[in-house]
């Protein structure tokens, strides 16, 4: 792909300083590439290629559960999606490094079976009617409340049906419903079984896993009762919720041995890093998919051709390089806040792990895009450059004023409920 630049200008860097991009940035004017931590990235490429884990993963336990949460009424449709969304490596991407005990590859074995079931998921409710969605919202609510009076046992999925359909739930929501609930209960169910926590660590664990499943269901519902505009104040929350990336991130807290031992503080530092990975996820998947849904046109949300079509960017490949550098500014901003946080907090391991783990699961959701069959026609590919030891010092020495302006201008332009987000990005 040729740069845009014009060649009467006697450098490049003439051109780009004219249209108003940060010297600093030149080297990024015409390239696609995504840098990142070397640490945080080195571990993937083995796992491309990784033959599938029997004891983390099984195609036809995943396909059974698809068709008894009624995802669908055969094995052909969820076995279509195992092959284009390859659910094992997409999770192995995320967990790079998983324990070798019962408990983690049971957990594992449930986060890698959502990345299947949210995508029939996802496909189903598009075609939700604004009174459909708002269904499935009371639905997961009511039963959520159900379950609540029953912890620490768990309903089975035969009983969770039972009920809805006693409570004469719109039935065609139901695998909706279930889907959602029964990836929690079963998350909920590991830790009591195999764990060894205090029961309200546990209840306290699940209750936030639960409230951000909620929290995507909303975004979902809020994109079928708006419509899609590029103006809306929820713009960000709507794509960051209905997105649900955020929901892997929380495997890590279990899979780090940090369930239980995080403080208050902790968990809102970390939320923070939750938000920002589900961010960079977020303008990944709009750079690798833009051709794609710029024939959908308004259908669709998607930031990029939101930039040029808001007359932010004279084209689409100039929406490109501004997306590029959003991503490799969050990179940036991320790094520097986990190193900062390490030598703030010197003699904890497992918070270090935690840390450390959220940086390659934030990695892996570029790996995801990258290497996905799905998105094997964006002509936008990236080009991941791993930062060695020495730019990395610089980093950590450098106050990153640019890459913190950058996060905090796009937390800005796309949504005002952002802005709790954007006051702590300099903390």
């Amino acid at each position: 792909m040729n740069c845009r630049w014009n060649p009467k200008a006697s450098t490049k860097q003439d051109y780009y300083r004219k249209k108003g991009y940060p010297l600093q940035s030149f080297s990024m004017a015409c390239s696609k590439e995504l840098r990142v931590p070397k640490e945080w990235s080195k571990y993937h490429h083995d796992l491309v290629n990784e033959a599938i884990n029997p004891e983390l993963f099984s195609e036809e336990e995943l396909v059974n559960l698809a068709i008894a949460l009624g995802l669908s009424d055969n094995e052909v449709k969820p076995r279509k999606y195992f092959h284009s969304c390859r659910p094992y490596h997409m999770n192995r991407y995320v967990y790079v490094f998983i324990p070798d005990d019962l408990m983690s590859k049971r957990i594992f074995r449930w986060f890698a079976y959502l990345c299947l079931t949210i995508f029939m998921n996802d496909d189903l409710m598009e075609a939700f009617s604004e009174s459909e969605m708002r269904q499935v919202c009371s639905a997961f609510e009511m039963m959520d409340n159900e379950i609540c009076e029953q912890f620490p046992k768990f309903p089975t999925l035969v009983q969770m049906k039972q009920s809805l359909k006693h409570k004469k739930v719109n039935e065609k929501i139901i695998p909706n419903v279930l889907n959602l609930l029964e990836f929690t209960n079963s998350v909920g169910k590991v830790l009591i079984e195999e764990g060894n926590f205090l029961q309200e660590d546990v209840r306290n664990y699940w209750r936030r896993l639960v409230m951000v499943v909620g929290l995507y269901v909303e975004g979902a519902k809020s994109e079928s009762i708006q419509g899609v505009t590029t103006t809306m104040d929820e713009y960000l929350w709507r794509r960051v919720m209905s997105g649900a990336i955020i929901l892997w991130m929380y495997g890590h807290e279990v899979m780090s041995e940090m369930l239980g031992k995080l403080d208050g503080s902790q968990i809102s530092f970390i939320h923070e890093l939750y938000g920002l990975t589900a961010i960079f996820c977020l303008i990944v998947n709009d750079i690798y998919s833009h051709e794609k849904e710029k024939i959908m046109g308004n259908r669709v949300m998607n930031t990029v051709r939101d930039k040029y079509e808001n007359k932010e960017c004279s084209d689409d490949f100039e929406a490109f390089e501004k997306s590029l550098r959003i991503t490799n500014a969050i990179i940036k901003v991320m790094y520097r806040k986990i190193e900062n946080a390490k030598q703030g907090n010197p003699d904890s391991t497992e918070f270090h792990k935690l840390l450390d783990n959220i940086g390659k699961g934030t990695i892996g959701t570029f790996f995801f895009h990258d290497k996905c069959t799905r998105y094997n026609e964006t002509k936008w590919r990236l080009t991941l450059v791993e930062v060695d030891e020495m730019e990395l010092e610089e980093w950590r020495k450098s106050k990153v004023v640019e890459e913190f302006d950058t996060v905090q201008h796009f937390l800005q332009d796309v949504s005002p409920k952002a802005k709790r987000m954007d006051e702590a990005i300099k903390r």
